[in-house]
């Protein structure tokens, strides 16, 4: 009898242990679902460039981009984006058209490193994507 009590009571403690412990991973399970009801976590810019493997181009001629969003992180699974949510920025150049998911780019005479960015702001979502292009002769 003197034994039976504390592994009851043990087993009583771990039981409710094990139930404290699996809340956090219930409410992290309905994160994840919450995301995949086709809202973007990720938007990018296409093409992508870095300052090691920027986007060549030449002086005075014409740039083609595009923006993708995509539901996970893994960018697996795209979805459709909103045009008027896109704010397309940058410092040098000039842009044909500053709406919607594809933009002509037209950059500037001067030879270098410039730097393109957007940022796209939903209701469950601000984020900005930028790309490094090089500017050549």
């Amino acid at each position: 009898m003197q034994l039976l009590l504390p592994i009851l009571y043990g087993l009583i403690l771990i039981y409710f242990l094990t139930k404290i412990m699996q809340i956090p991973q219930r409410q992290r399970k309905e994160f994840k679902v919450e995301h995949l009801k086709n809202q973007p976590v990720l938007v990018e810019l296409n093409p992508k460039g870095t300052k090691r493997n920027p986007v060549r181009c030449r002086a005075n001629s014409v740039m083609y981009f595009g923006v993708i969003g995509f539901s996970d992180y893994e960018r697996k699974k795209s979805v459709e984006l909103n045009g008027n949510n896109i704010k397309w920025n940058n410092y040098m150049g000039k842009w044909e058209k500053q709406y919607g998911i594809d933009n002509i780019y037209h950059p500037p005479n001067k030879v270098g490193y410039q730097d393109i960015w957007i940022s796209y702001k939903d209701n469950k979502l601000n984020t900005t994507s930028k790309v490094k292009i090089l500017i050549r002769e």
